[in-house]
């Protein structure tokens, strides 16, 4: 099994200055979430200056800070820089497992290197649109049984087995580890599945068509 990890890629579609999505799907409380966020910078915005409001050119703006994160969840900036330029996208990937039910507006702080005039500025800004609901664990269990069996539980060797009871077209399998990042991703039309988990003995979450249920690796 080759191991994966989390990290986004941009959407370099995207030409509009703006996040995206503008809404973030519902998590499930200690199951595994991910969602990749892509954003563009303004190349402009209005600032005052001694009480007038000018137009300042936007050089660069920069990540500096997150706050109002689920617990359990991580927020994670395609480059270390945490620097972007309007010309480019970037995106940030969104996961974990989430540890307490409840709803969370994120508060996104920026930091603009900008020109007025021609002189250098500085400016912050936080963005409040996003927010996260962790919906509790009531009746978990029985969405995700529903769905696929799964042996055995806890794991003792290094195999284990799936088997679909609604089958799609392309069922989409995701485990991960107990800090939310992805290590296994395939697609399959078959009912069965025999998965090579070589992995550390720990607490795993594995994902069949977005539904989850939780094993242990001894």
């Amino acid at each position: 099994m080759t191991k994966i990890f989390a990290q986004c890629t941009p959407d370099t579609s995207i030409h509009k200055a703006g996040f995206y999505p503008k809404t973030l799907p519902d998590a499930q409380l200690n199951v595994a979430y991910e969602q990749t966020i892509n954003f563009k910078i303004f190349k402009d915005t209005v600032v005052n200056v001694f009480g007038s409001d000018q137009t300042a050119i936007v050089d660069s703006a920069v990540i500096v800070n997150v706050k109002n994160m689920p617990p359990g969840l991580s927020f994670q900036l395609n480059k270390a820089s945490k620097s972007y330029t309007p010309e480019e996208v970037g995106c940030a990937l969104i996961n974990g497992v989430p540890t307490k039910s409840g709803n969370f507006t994120l508060n996104i702080i920026i930091g603009f290197y900008a020109k007025v005039l021609g002189f250098p500025i500085f400016r912050a800004d936080s963005i409040n649109t996003f927010s996260i609901k962790v919906n509790g664990s009531n009746s978990f269990d029985n969405l995700s049984k529903n769905g696929f069996v799964f042996f055995p539980n806890p794991v003792k060797g290094n195999t284990i087995f799936l088997n679909l009871k609604n089958t799609l077209f392309n069922n989409e399998i995701k485990i991960f580890d107990n800090r939310g990042v992805l290590i296994y991703d395939t697609k399959t039309i078959e009912k069965s599945l025999k998965i090579d988990f070589d992995f550390p003995s720990g607490l795993y979450w594995i994902l069949v068509n977005n539904c989850g249920y939780k094993f242990v690796k001894e």
